[in-house]
């Protein structure tokens, strides 16, 4: 690293070029190493009576080199996870069915078992299968599942 990163300074700097996006990594199926998980509380836009909590799941891929050639870098970092479902008394909903995009994460670490936590997740290895969906026009990377690796 050089130089020293002022923040004050930062906020009233110019840059010196524009800002460029990278190009979306190829879908396909990738290795992949879990990161901290993180929980966020999510209210409903549409309708603000709905709300609950959700799980991101923090994922570096680990491209190969043709992919990482065309994307710039050897690994790109998404974002995996989902809503989470709980019980009034604010537990984690235990029913079957329930906890899907959980259970498919313990499932793949090899972690679905009683006194498994959510911080367990990170560091693991997985392979995550990489779709494209369209915003704004433009291709977004999305993980479509995920496997054990």
């Amino acid at each position: 690293m050089s130089g020293i990163f002022d923040p004050a300074q930062f906020l009233d700097a110019g840059i010196s070029d524009t800002l460029k996006k990278r190009p979306p990594v190829d879908e396909g199926v990738y290795p992949g190493t879990l990161g901290e998980p993180k929980i966020r509380a999510w209210q409903g836009k549409a309708d603000p009576s709905k709300s609950g909590y959700a799980i991101d799941i923090p994922i570096q891929l680990s491209l190969p080199s043709d992919v990482a050639t065309k994307v710039g870098q050897a690994n790109v970092t998404v974002t995996g996870g989902g809503f989470l479902d709980t019980t009034d008394a604010g537990g984690l909903d235990m029913a079957p069915g329930r906890n899907r995009v959980l259970r498919t994460y313990y499932e793949a670490c090899g972690i679905n078992r009683a006194g498994a936590t959510p911080r367990m997740l990170q560091g693991r290895l997985i392979k995550v299968q990489i779709a494209h969906r369209m915003y704004e026009g433009e291709p977004v990377e999305e993980v479509k599942s995920i496997a054990k690796a």
